[in-house]
């Protein structure tokens, strides 16, 4: 059986990154569709 400290320990980080990873994307996509719809609209 695993300790919580260790699954915490090796998880954690994991899912600090996909967050930030994930935010990273979402905020990237944003930024790429708001500049294609004003390159379209002119």
């Amino acid at each position: 059986m695993f300790d919580l400290d260790y699954i915490l320990i090796m998880i954690a980080p994991h899912l600090v990154l996909g967050a930030a990873v994930l935010g990273v994307f979402l905020w990237g996509g944003r930024r790429k569709d708001y500049f294609e719809n004003k390159s379209a609209d002119d």
